[in-house]
């Protein structure tokens, strides 16, 4: 990735923040505290959007925080995190890997997060895993009152396995149909 953007992106600045141990979203965004002043956009990197995340940037003008969301298969939501919404698609709830998820309603990797976020974050506590998970902080936020929305983004494909890449190289190259 560094390779790719370099220092900036079309006149934007970049910040790396490398995470030394894999121990969970959670963790990992707790490395970019240093670099972070306001509200920021957060993107998974194993993650490829057929399009802008724009509309989520857009929507945090409206809320305190955003979450980019696709619904999936009951079996694909038990391996993720699982947002419960009241009727106007605010978050109520958030659950990571569920065995019975309470909807088909999942994160995709792409949020726009509070500063606030990296309190919530310290908090955390190791999952059964080991892992400090985002799902969880972003869940205190709910509960502390923050106004936590939904958006969907468009297509996209988590690059998990090498199979994965074929189909990300097809989103970006405008093939429909390869979402996960």
């Amino acid at each position: 990735m560094v390779d790719r953007f370099g220092d900036a992106f079309e006149g934007v600045p970049i910040t790396y923040a490398h995470q030394r141990e894999r121990l969970g979203l959670g963790h990992a965004v707790l490395q970019a505290e240093p670099h972070v002043d306001g509200t920021f956009l957060l993107v998974n990197g194993d993650n490829v959007f057929a399009g802008s995340v724009a509309p989520a940037v857009e929507a945090v003008a409206e809320a305190d925080a955003v979450l980019a969301v696709e619904e999936v298969s009951p079996e694909v939501a038990a391996t993720t995190g699982v947002i419960e919404t009241d009727e106007v698609g605010r978050v109520t709830g958030i659950v990571e890997k569920p065995a019975e998820p309470p909807s088909t309603l999942v994160t995709t990797g792409c949020y726009v997060l509070p500063e606030d976020v990296f309190h919530a974050c310290a908090l955390l506590r190791p999952s059964a895993e080991g892992e400090y998970q985002l799902s969880e902080a972003v869940g205190l936020l709910v509960r502390a009152g923050y106004e936590v929305e939904t958006v969907r983004v468009g297509e996209r494909v988590n690059v998990n396995i090498p199979d994965d890449i074929e189909r990300a190289s097809g989103l970006v190259r405008g093939e429909s149909g390869t979402s996960s």
